[in-house]
């Protein structure tokens, strides 16, 4: 089944399997576009909206010129060919210049879907030592890297609960950034954060989610697959649309949060061009 934001669609008998929350004035309770997917979508689950309204979907990228240890590409995308598959990508070294080039870009709209390309960790504390001699891990944070320094989970949520006396001001300017970022996305559609292990902990989740109220926020608690071409060594609009957790990596998987609260674990997460992003 596909996650469309207010319910879940079943591909194999074209309907969704619970009642539209807008049936009183759509009145087709599990109709999908009114039977009509050559012209409509229906991106939340909630009403159809005409073929002729192009989603506005951004990437905002840190990793331009960054490999992995295996000399995979991180974040060369092919700006060209996910433009013509509905995704703007937004080249940027730094939290601030992302929300500036985003603002300047929406012109005063708002955005379908961001995802946020940018490097992620987790934290731990040591449970001390297994008796085969391996340490034991309690893992109870995460991060997210912009420039070279760590944006804690734990940081956001205090911010967001209002313990902030605590936050360094550099910290506190990220987190002001992000939230500036996640207020230029629509009600009810999506921010996917696409660092790795960034959901580890929940604090993370739980803190932006709060900031940024009435979104879907997507956080990975594995590692994010890049899934570049091995001949360009560019990631084009196929790599990017692939699962963003290869099954040798999926252990614990993504997390979705809306408004302060879990509302879904242990999946995985494929980027479209119907609605943003698939849930499965």
């Amino acid at each position: 089944m596909y996650y469309y934001g207010a319910r879940y669609y079943d591909p194999r008998i074209s309907i969704f399997v619970s009642v539209d929350p807008l049936a009183e004035k759509t009145m087709t309770p599990y109709q999908y576009v009114n039977n009509n997917p050559i012209m409509f979508t229906d991106p939340t689950g909630m009403s159809a909206e005409g073929a002729g309204d192009p989603l506005k979907n951004v990437v905002i990228n840190f990793l331009r010129n960054e490999k992995d240890k295996h000399g995979n590409t991180l974040g060369n995308y092919d700006n060209k060919g996910l433009a013509e598959n509905g995704w703007h990508v937004i080249d940027v070294t730094s939290i601030e210049e992302a929300n500036t080039k985003l603002t300047e870009y929406l012109g005063g709209s708002k955005a379908d879907n961001i995802f946020i390309n940018a490097h992620g960790g987790r934290l731990y504390e040591s449970g001390g030592f297994s008796s085969d001699g391996n340490e034991i891990k309690n893992y109870n944070d995460s991060f997210i890297n912009f420039e070279g320094n760590s944006l804690l989970g734990s940081q956001v949520l205090d911010y967001a609960n209002g313990n902030r006396s605590g936050i360094p001001q550099e910290a506190a300017s990220k987190i002001e950034s992000l939230m500036s970022i996640g207020s230029q996305i629509k009600d009810n559609k999506n921010l996917i954060i696409a660092s790795c292990y960034t959901g580890t902990g929940d604090k993370f989740g739980e803190g932006i989610s709060k900031l940024v109220p009435n979104v879907d926020v997507f956080l990975n608690k594995d590692y994010t697959t890049s899934n570049s071409d091995g001949r360009t060594g560019k990631i084009d609009y196929i790599g990017f649309s692939r699962p963003l957790t290869t099954n040798k990596n999926y252990e614990n998987g993504w997390i979705r949060y809306n408004t302060g609260s879990k509302r879904r674990e242990k999946f995985n997460v494929q980027i479209n061009k119907t609605n943003g992003v698939s849930a499965f």
